[in-house]
This record gives structure tokens, sequence and C-alpha cells, in this order.
């Protein structure tokens, strides 16, 4: 696949049973098992880089570049991060194994990092809340002890023969309950400000947090939960207002070859470059697009019936045949497969699902880079 594909470098043959043979040159089998190794290595290198995410030090796009720069460096001598292109084939023990470890565990602790100060900072952000309540209780619970003890003194004064002490005891228990009164209604606005604040905050970091949980890292499309969730709301405004819907299965044609032939960064690109042609084909605003999964994608049209469906989805696959994507000094063309499903009465989210499919495994069927509509079941 590509700069993957390393050419296998083998030992001279050895004369038979010749004693003149080098006690030190590399057997076929451990010549083998290190580019087996290597090979391990490399998809590791791939996939830690494809799944990163942003911390304040790199970004998730700066973490595949980089990662994919070592990875180009170790299997085939490219150049490392950093260096200038003009290095190229460099020999195995001249590869800086000792760079890509440190490189590997410093961004490791670095991940680390940000996660247990995220941690920190939204359990903190949690604490302040509990505090806040309970220092809102326990003033007032101050604040009704004071009443309480005016109360007692209004009493007590009662209770005796001295108009003077229950004048005295009535004004100084108005003007301390109006006093406490006055502060309490300021300590509350205070702290409802307060309060206010730091739920916004809090709330500011979960719907972070769970939009960042929504997204496919490689493509920014919505990922498969996002998708279960939107088909589930599309099916319940169905049933409950009966807005049609109709559903798109996109499955890129041939997309192995592309791997194969020019490798799996040359795939990951596609991939990014078909998501943003989705993303711009797709303009009205409750269009809904997602990776369900591998080189498949899935739109959701929300308020559209079969027969409008149908021309966008001609509009999506027009715009997939029109597209190129430069790799290297390739330039890779691809076509789409699309099946399409209008939601019925009695569909589930899987029937649906799985009529789509059906349609998309007959456009498929049908030579590929074309649309199938699915039938109706009734």
């Amino acid at each position: 696949m590509g700069w993957w594909n390393r050419k296998r470098e083998s030992s001279a043959p050895a004369e038979e049973a010749s004693p003149a043979v080098s006690s030190d040159a590399p057997s076929e089998a451990l010549s083998e098992g290190l580019n087996a190794a290597l090979d391990t290595l490399g998809v590791l290198l791939l996939e830690y880089g494809r799944n990163g995410f942003d911390t304040d030090e790199m970004t998730a796009r700066q973490l595949h570049i980089r990662c994919e720069q070592w990875a180009r460096h170790l299997l085939s001598g490219g150049p490392k991060p950093g260096e200038e292109a003009a290095k190229q084939g460099l020999p195995i023990h001249q590869r800086d194994w000792r760079g890509v470890c440190q490189f590997f565990v410093a961004h490791r602790r670095e991940e680390c990092r940000y996660i247990n100060r995220s941690s920190v900072d939204l359990r903190q952000s949690l604490w302040t809340l509990i505090q806040v309540l309970d220092a809102t209780v326990a003033q007032d619970e101050e604040a009704d002890q004071l009443v309480q003890a005016e109360l007692e003194q209004l009493k007590r004064a009662a209770e005796s023969d001295s108009a003077e002490s229950i004048r005295r005891a009535v004004i100084s228990a108005v003007s301390a309950i109006g006093r406490i009164a006055l502060e309490r209604r300021l300590q509350q606005r205070e702290q409802m400000q307060g309060l206010h604040s730091r739920l916004r905050e809090l709330g500011e970091q979960l719907e972070v947090a769970r939009q960042e949980s929504a997204l496919d890292p490689l493509t920014g499309l919505y990922n498969r939960r996002a998708f279960d969730d939107r088909l589930a709301q599309a099916l319940t405004m169905h049933r409950v207002f009966g807005q049609s819907a109709c559903l798109l299965m996109i499955d890129l044609d041939h997309f192995k070859q592309v791997n194969d032939t020019y490798g799996h960064v040359a795939g990951d690109e596609v991939l990014r470059s078909v998501a943003d042609c989705l993303t711009r084909t797709c303009r009205v605003k409750n269009d809904f697009v997602a990776r369900f999964g591998g080189e498949e994608f899935a739109v959701i049209l929300w308020n559209t019936s079969l027969k409008r469906g149908v021309v966008s989805a001609e509009r999506i696959l027009d715009s997939i045949r029109g597209l190129r994507v430069a790799y290297e000094a390739h330039t890779i063309a691809i076509t789409a497969s699309i099946g399409i499903a209008e939601v019925q009465s009695g569909d589930t989210t899987t029937r649906w699902v799985e009529r789509a499919d059906r349609a998309l495994y007959d456009a498929k069927a049908s030579g590929r880079n074309c649309i199938c509509e699915a039938p109706s079941p009734y």
C-alpha cells in the first residue's frame, strides 16, 4: 500500500553447506519477523493518530499528521517530523527509533494531564455548586435562629408587666427582622448570580463533551450513536405529526482498492473529502449527515418525500462523481452507490435502516455508481 509496502530486504543466498557464511547474517525468518514488527508498529501509530483528540499542546489533526510522518519515517525511511523532505530511504539502523518513543511517551503524558485536568475542573465545578447550596442553607438557618431569638425576647417582654420593656422589645425585633430580611435578600441575590454563572459554565463544559462524543474523529461528521438518536427523532415526528423523511445509505465503490493501491492514509483522505462533499451538498438546515461505519455514510432528509429525496440523492451522487482527491503525486477518483427509503407507517428504526440497506445492495448489484429506491413494504 504505497509507502507502507516496503521492499523486503533479504540477505544474499549462501552456498549450500558452505562454512564461510557469516553467522550474523539475518535469516529469512528473522527478516520476516522484523517486517511484521514494523508493520504492526505502523498500524499502531496510524490508529493512535487517527483516534486522537485535541489537547492544550496539539490538535487532533496535528497529531494525525505527526503520527503519519513518524510511520512514514519508520516504515520507508522517509524524513521524520521537522526534517527536510529530501531525505528518503534511510536504512533501518539510521531511523530515529528513540525519537518516536520520546514523541509517543510525551504526547501520552500530555493526554493524561489534559484528561485529569479536565476531570478536576468538572469535579471542582460540581463541588462549587454543592458549597453554594450548603452556604445558602447554613445562612438561612443562622437567620432563622436570629429571628427566633428576637421572638423569644418579645415573648418574655409580653409576659412582663413593663410597657417600656415591651416597647423596647418590639422596636428591637422589628429592626432586627428587617435587617435580617434585607441581608437575606442581598445574600440570595449574590448567591443566585454565582450559581447561575457556575451552572452556565458547567453546562458549556457538558455541551462540549456531548458534542465531542457525538462526532466521528476522522471525518468530523456525526457518528453512529448520534445517527441512531436522530433517526429515532425522525421516526417519532412521522408517527406523531405525519412528517415524511428519507434515509440515504451511501457506500463508496471499490474503496478497498484505494487502500490496497495507495495506502490507508490515502483512504483516510478520501473519506474526509467525501465527508466534506456531503456536508457541502446537503445544505438544508435539518439534513443530517453521519459516518455509518467504514466507507459507508448515512443521510437523513427531514420533511422530505421520496420524490424530493431522490433529487437530493442524485445531487449527492453527482458531487461524489466529480470529486478528485489529491494524494502525493496521485489523483484519486471515487464513485458511490446509494440506497434510499422513505419512512413508512409501522417502521421501526431497525426496519427503516434494513429497507435502505436492501436498496443499497440493489444499487451495488445493478453495477454500482447509481441510486436504487426501497419498495414500499405495503
